[in-house]
């Protein structure tokens, strides 16, 4: 059964912030020919599935700042209280940046490439040196393989003011509402 994309902003069946003509139009405009030819390249099913597995990551790993705008909404945006980093101006609905994010997050899944993430981050160097060319990684716990992002950077980068990043495997606290 083909994956159906429903990005109604604060809808009670959402599953992905962008439409495929959104990620389409994201594609065109500010990645890389190699890239856009890559995800124009794929089948629409497989498109709209990435869409809704990056919508299911940010939505998994990622602790948004301020409030869901209505309590019957599935995703966490449109959200109440969050104002653009640069311009202090609020954000109303569901940004495009946020459009954006997924949709960088969906080709990257898409194409099962996280070459694509920021080695210093996926890796743990703590550093460089470059007389006699030494190079020394953070120590990882017993029994821990290589760290890896669940948000690759390059669409972490567009959304990181407003939320918090979880990695996966670490642990963390979530303040409880009184309902």
């Amino acid at each position: 059964m083909p994956a159906v994309i429903d990005a109604t902003e604060a809808g009670v069946a959402s599953n992905s912030y962008a439409t495929l003509p959104e990620a389409d139009a994201y594609h065109e405009e500010y990645v890389g020919d190699a890239d856009q030819s890559l995800w124009a390249s794929l089948d629409v099913d497989v498109r709209n599935r990435a869409l809704i597995t990056a919508t299911r990551q940010f939505e998994a790993y990622v602790r948004w700042y301020g409030n869901a705008q209505t309590n019957t909404q599935k995703l966490g945006f449109p959200r109440l209280g969050l104002v653009y980093p640069q311009t202090a101006q609020v954000v109303v609905g569901i940004p495009l940046e946020l459009k954006w994010a997924v949709s960088e997050q969906a080709r990257i899944i898409a194409a099962a490439d996280r070459a694509l993430d920021n080695a210093t981050d996926t890796q743990g160097i703590r550093r460089i040196k470059a007389d006699t060319v030494e190079l020394e990684f953070q120590p990882l716990p017993t029994g821990a393989t290589v760290r890896q992002s669940a948000i690759a950077p390059s669409a972490w980068q567009f959304v990181a003011g407003w939320g918090s990043l979880i990695q996966p495997g670490m642990s963390g606290t979530v303040p409880l509402a009184r309902v």
